[in-house]
């Protein structure tokens, strides 16, 4: 019974070694966007509150989700 678990837990870790070293890395170039880049026609103050808006929402989150 112990040996056929045994048994089973070696395969186990055999495939997924397997499958780790077996495995295709596929990497996707991601452009991203600039936040708030400010155009000629674009109204100044408009622009500005929403970039502070976005600033508080990010502190706001920063503060939440700390990394420990």
């Amino acid at each position: 019974m112990t040996e056929e678990c045994q048994d089973k837990l070696r395969q186990a870790e055999q495939e997924r070694d397997y499958a780790l070293s077996h495995q295709k890395k596929v990497e996707i170039p991601v452009e991203k966007p600039v936040l708030y880049q400010k155009c000629g026609n674009c109204n100044l103050t408009a622009y500005l509150k929403a970039k502070e808006r976005y600033d508080t929402q990010r502190e706001k989150l920063a503060g939440r989700y700390k990394a420990k």
